[in-house]
């Protein structure tokens, strides 16, 4: 065969060739990617709606709606972004809301909460820190809530204790000096019977705040996972 022939049949396949040699290529990444392994971890979070605890509009809250709205919660982009600063993700909240599914039982009051991810280790570390950081964010609501109510008894509390140890340093003073101690002492017993009393309402108040309010935990912590969910 001529050169000049050689030339035009290159010519020919060249075009053919190249485009082969491209979508070999995207072929194989495709098949690379759906080939690495993804598992998955999977915690539940207990919610119990307190039996005074309702709604924005006033209704006693069900608790189906109480999971749906933990569950709704916990995939919010702030949530997800405490959790990428905490573990130095490197992603977006978008995402990782790709990689997180949370799913409320039906008639029940668990929230089980999965995450995807090539990496058994990361899933699970993920998995544990959302659900962790929920908990204690709605632990710390639930307790700021209740010292706002209770914030007048608490004062009354620390003003009582603040007295108490007034009289507490007179009675130290007057023993010192060898002084007459008996109207100290009466005023002592008073203050710190009514210590107590304020301090025992304030336990009650707190119980009784804590049925108008929705509680979580973990139930069940995310294990590492041993066997992919795809591959």
């Amino acid at each position: 065969m001529q050169p000049q022939q050689l030339r035009k049949l290159a010519r020919r396949w060249a075009l053919p060739v190249v485009l082969i040699a491209v979508v070999a290529g995207i072929a194989g990444f495709a098949i690379a990617r759906h080939s690495t392994p993804i598992y998955q971890a999977q915690a539940s979070v207990l919610v119990i709606a307190g039996p005074q605890s309702s709604n924005s509009s006033g209704v006693p809250l069900s608790a189906d709606e109480a999971t749906a709205t933990a569950a709704a919660l916990m995939t919010e982009p702030p949530m997800l972004q405490q959790v990428i600063n905490e573990l130095h993700l490197g992603v977006t909240t978008d995402q990782l809301a790709k990689q997180v599914t949370a799913t409320p039982q039906t008639s029940t009051e668990l929230v089980d909460v999965a995450v995807q991810d090539p990496s058994p280790a990361r899933a699970a570390l993920i998995d544990n820190t959302l659900t962790s950081d929920y908990v204690a964010a709605v632990t710390r609501q639930n307790e700021q809530r209740i010292n706002q109510a209770g914030a007048a008894l608490q004062q009354q509390i620390t003003d009582q204790r603040n007295t108490l140890a007034t009289e507490e340093s007179q009675l130290a003073t007057a023993d010192r000096k060898h002084a007459d101690t008996t109207g100290i002492t009466p005023e002592i017993n008073a203050t710190s019977v009514l210590l107590s009393t304020l301090t025992a309402n304030y336990s009650a108040f707190q119980a009784t705040q804590a049925q108008n309010l929705v509680t979580v935990s973990v139930a069940a912590p995310a294990s590492v996972p041993v066997t992919p969910v795809s591959s």
